[in-house]
């Protein structure tokens, strides 16, 4: 997987920010040279993915590992575009602009390493953000420039016109 895609490139990174601070799968302490690979899932991962991943067992038994593009491979991206919606989502996107520099304790905040990132968000995950960010003075609270249709996912739906904000980092 990681030849195809180093050679291909990746134009834009779409991710989501875990509870805990993971994007892509890749938990607490992961490389952020990491490539594609097959890792545990962390057990708040797993308990907040639950519902949504099929059962790779017979019975109950959730999926305990998962494979996913590294933290290397995210940040070889062009672009990277974050998506975090609800309180929970909160303290790991403040990590985004409380840490002054990239730690494996939170991977998300690898992007910081990274030139061209947006961070979307709804009003519940914006409040960790400090206020100096939360509120760019020449734009004002409504959809991100980019964002232009509405955005869905599995887990997420907002349509256009709802998110709270979107920030480049560095801004």
């Amino acid at each position: 997987y990681e030849r195809k895609i180093r050679a291909a490139g990746i134009d834009a990174a779409v991710i989501g920010a875990g509870v805990n601070g993971h994007i892509a799968f890749n938990e607490r302490w992961a490389s952020h040279a990491s490539t594609t690979r097959r890792v545990r899932l962390a057990q708040s991962t797993r308990r907040e993915n639950g519902p949504l991943m099929e059962r790779v067992q017979a019975g109950d038994q959730p999926y305990t590992h998962a494979l996913t593009v590294g933290l290397g491979t995210v940040l070889s991206a062009k672009r990277i575009i974050v998506m975090a919606n609800g309180p929970k989502k909160a303290w790991p996107i403040s990590q985004l602009w409380t840490r002054r520099r990239p730690t494996r304790q939170v991977p998300l905040t690898c992007l910081l390493r990274h030139s061209n990132v947006t961070v979307l968000v709804d009003h519940a995950a914006a409040t960790g953000i400090p206020d100096a960010v939360r509120v760019p003075a020449q734009q004002p609270l409504g959809l991100h420039p980019d964002v232009e249709q509405p955005v869905r996912s599995n887990r997420l739906e907002l349509p256009a016109g709802s998110v709270v904000g979107g920030w480049t980092l560095g801004e």
